[in-house]
């Protein structure tokens, strides 16, 4: 059975065999945290348009755990 998107999800903007649930938890804390995939992405020191095309595909739980870390780092020197 086959579930339909969520309405803020445009299913005209999803490319081929791309999923609105790849990697879902870590764009939800990082929405939760206040903190920007930009910010995620110089944490990584690689490029905001390299870690939107990572983030298409689903990250072992190992990255997506490292990634949250990073999200708590990011967040803890903005609240200071």
């Amino acid at each position: 059975m086959i579930r339909p998107l969520p309405e803020e999800v445009n299913p005209h903007t999803l490319e081929k065999g791309e999923s609105y649930l790849n990697n879902k938890k870590i764009r939800d804390y990082a929405k939760e945290k206040k903190v920007f995939l930009w910010e995620i992405a110089d944490k990584l020191n690689i490029c905001d348009g390299n870690l939107s095309r990572k983030l298409r595909k689903q990250l072992s739980e190992e990255d997506v755990l490292k990634i949250m870390i990073f999200i708590d780092e990011i967040a803890e020197e903005k609240a200071r």
